[in-house]
């Protein structure tokens, strides 16, 4: 009895992967609100929000149960347990990919705030992929020849993979859609890409035209202080005319 109870023991690294597939099914929960909540205020057609918002719906309550599923099967021995943990590490991986990708293609990997959603699934499904992989304890307790992914099993992780790239891509395409028709304005700019790069922005602009980093620097600082081009442009461009 001994020895079958310590067969059928998870180690700490299997709880600390457990815990972060709470962690990611309760923060999908969250983020998938606010996804829908932003998808929703889109200026598209009803046709165009309808699909992007059920594909989101979707993908969000598919990655919820595929985790909830992953985590119940370790904790229950179950033969899938293992092979469903990798599918499920597949689709993570393949949400880190597919961001890269449509970065890539929309030049969107420009700082490290848009590198790292990226990053960070990738890094997470590498790290548990070998853990799982080399991991003794995973051997001893999911031995290889007693392991089985059902076919559904599959055919969810295939779905879920589908669905994210179908909606990652059209949610970069309707937003680079609404933005290009958005007004050129420094509020329009400050709103969709932040003040630092606006401004910084700004300030190539001064350079090009006007060459004087002294002058140019005092306007960035003017609109990195008080973050109102026509109070700035008043103050300074008033000034030189």
């Amino acid at each position: 009895m001994a020895e079958n109870k310590k067969e059928n023991s998870l180690n700490l690294g299997l709880y600390i992967f457990l815990f972060t597939l709470i962690l990611l099914s309760i923060a999908n929960a969250v983020f998938g609100v606010y996804d829908v909540l932003t998808v929703l205020s889109f200026n598209a057609s009803f046709f165009a929000t309808a699909v992007l918002a059920i594909l989101d719906i979707a993908w969000y309550l598919g990655y919820i149960l595929l985790t909830a599923y992953t985590a119940y099967s370790i904790y229950k021995f179950r033969p899938n347990a293992i092979p469903l943990a990798q599918a499920f590490l597949a689709v993570v991986l393949a949400q880190g990919l597919v961001l890269l990708a449509i970065g890539l293609m929309y030049g969107e990997l420009v700082n490290a705030q848009a590198i790292m959603p990226i990053a960070l699934p990738i890094a997470y499904s590498a790290i548990w992929l070998a853990y799982l992989a080399k991991s003794g304890t995973v051997k001893a307790n999911f031995p290889k020849e007693k392991r089985e992914l059902h076919n559904r099993d599959k055919l969810f992780a295939l779905a879920l993979i589908a669905i994210y790239v179908s909606m990652t891509y059209l949610l970069f395409f309707f937003a680079s859609e609404e933005q290009a028709n958005i007004e050129p304005t420094y509020a329009n700019c400050v709103k969709y890409y932040g003040a630092e790069e606006c401004n910084q922005q700004v300030y190539n602009w001064c350079m090009e035209d006007f060459d004087d980093a002294e002058f140019c620097a005092e306007y960035k600082s003017c609109l990195d202080t008080f973050k109102d081009d026509e109070y700035c442009t008043t103050e300074y461009f008033g000034v030189t005319e």
